[in-house]
């Protein structure tokens, strides 16, 4: 009897010490992310994020810490999170696939006007649900309300999206409440097999939704053969543009993925570029990514009939190698990848006007402009400078070699009319007494004259066709001076 009582005993001690428990480990799955104020922009710190469970009701809550990131472990479901922070819109995303670790960007801007609500828009999406198996067009519509007036609707398969510079092909929907009875075509967007049906809106005062729904398309398999002519190149943009995107990449094995975001008030994006494969029929391209130019993993599908893919992950980094291959893919088929390229993005950097200097008076009829790019990146620096007559108001007129034609290359002066083309006519020297404006109207950076794989711009307002990625950015300083006798 004393044997019998000491085992039990010794039984009862061991469960107590932790050894071995009665109840199973609850599982978890790892969420790790960032929240930005923009595509391919700056970190959002201090935002209050709160999860539920769409299943389960499990409910959880974390904080972004000085970098944007914050990490939370939940209950395998499908989540509901909300964003919300003081003077910032409120960002909600609903249906992220959480059963196993995974990884997220959320986008999360400040508000419009911050006395005007800030909770995001109620979404109803009809047409698509949740785990469905579809086969060719399929139809939909969206209806948003909220306290504020709806912006925009964004609408896309198998990707988030958003402004169409970076998430090109997708369907928008501005100034309306509803996208009204509406048809989205699989093959346009290069899915197949399990994806997802995404749905992006924005109020007028910033505030967002982004609703996902897990969902499977159809089609079927054939012989392949990849798209040639495969080139990237790093796009660095000295003053942020805001895209209005997030990105989902699912987590890797392994160690945790550290995010890194743009430089503050910078962009940061890779543009691919690349010839269609000569193979009918495809469902489209895989886009894959390294960092280490060995361990490859998919980021992005392009359909068939688009040769261009930008990559806007935060995990971009200005001086950090990045490489590319690409797949053709038709249903559940995959065919041989591209060469592998690579490109390391640039500094950012800006442009300091110097001289005529603002407000300068009794300047030479024929002056030069002097500026200075701070800092100097890139190994070929292409400058173009515009001018303006006070009075005759908008006329412009390029100062150096007129683009696109040539550039002022590798060099910060240009002197007015010095290559005599304004020779014998009104402009060949400036009007005296006149007050003129000056600017540089493009200012970018190449890591080499002839094949350039990274770029930085300071300046390209009027988006020049010179076969680079342009997207639009101003001029911040602006000089006049007043011409002598």
């Amino acid at each position: 009897m004393l044997i019998r009582f000491s085992a039990l005993l010794a039984i009862i001690l061991i469960l107590l010490s932790g050894c071995v428990s009665l109840w199973p480990a609850v599982p978890r799955a790892r969420l790790e992310g960032r929240v930005l104020n923009a595509n391919a922009g700056e970190p959002v710190p201090q935002t209050q994020l709160s999860f539920l469970g769409l299943t389960t009701g499990y409910r959880a809550r974390a904080q972004t810490d000085s970098s944007g990131r914050f990490v939370v472990m939940l209950k395998p479901d499908r989540y509901q999170i909300d964003a919300q922070k003081p003077d910032y819109a409120g960002s909600r995303v609903i249906g992220l696939d959480v059963r196993q670790d995974a990884q997220i960007t959320i986008l999360q801007q400040r508000a419009f006007n911050p006395r005007w609500a800030t909770r995001p828009p109620e979404v109803e999406l009809e047409g698509v649900s949740e785990g469905d198996r579809l086969w060719g067009p399929i139809p939909y519509q969206v209806r948003a309300r909220g306290e504020n007036d709806i912006s925009v609707i964004y609408v896309a398969l198998g990707k988030t999206p958003g402004a169409s510079l970076l998430t090109a092909p997708r369907q928008a929907f501005f100034s309306t409440s509803s996208t009204g009875e509406q048809i989205i075509e699989p093959s346009l967007f290069g899915v197949h097999g399990p994806t997802t049906f995404e749905v992006v809106v924005y109020d007028v005062n910033n505030n967002r939704t982004h609703v996902i729904r897990s969902i499977e398309i159809l089609f079927a398999g054939g012989e392949l053969s990849p798209p040639t002519d495969l080139k990237a190149i790093a796009v660095t943009v000295g003053q942020q543009v805001a895209f209005l995107r997030d990105l989902t990449v699912p987590l890797k094995e392994g160690p945790p993925l550290k995010i890194e975001a743009a430089p503050p008030n910078t962009n940061l994006f890779v543009q691919l570029r690349f010839k269609p494969s000569p193979r009918p029929g495809l469902t489209g391209y895989r886009v894959y990514r390294s960092f280490d130019g060995k361990e490859f993993e998919p980021i992005g599908t392009v359909p068939p009939q688009r040769t261009i893919f930008s990559d806007a992950s935060p995990l971009l980094r200005v001086g950090q190698p990045v490489y590319y291959y690409l797949r053709s893919f038709l249903g559940s088929d995959e065919g041989p990848p591209t060469p592998i390229v690579s490109t390391i993005p640039l500094k950012p950097f800006t442009v300091r006007l110097l001289s005529p200097a603002d407000g300068a008076i009794n300047v030479s009829r024929r002056p030069t402009f002097r500026w200075k790019p701070v800092p100097r990146v890139g190994k070929v620096q292409r400058y173009a400078v515009v001018l303006r007559d006070s009075v005759l108001g908008d006329t412009s007129w390029w100062v150096g070699p007129e683009p696109p034609k040539e550039f002022i290359e590798n060099d910060t002066q240009v002197t007015w009319n010095e290559d005599g083309r304004l020779n014998q006519t009104p402009w060949e020297t400036l009007q005296p007494y006149r007050i003129y404006e000056w600017e540089i109207a493009y200012a970018v950076a190449l890591d080499d004259a002839e094949n350039p794989t990274a770029i930085s711009i300071a300046v390209d307002r009027f988006q020049l066709d010179t076969g680079l990625p342009t997207v639009g950015v101003t001029a911040t300083e602006h000089f006049s001076f007043t011409t002598g006798e």
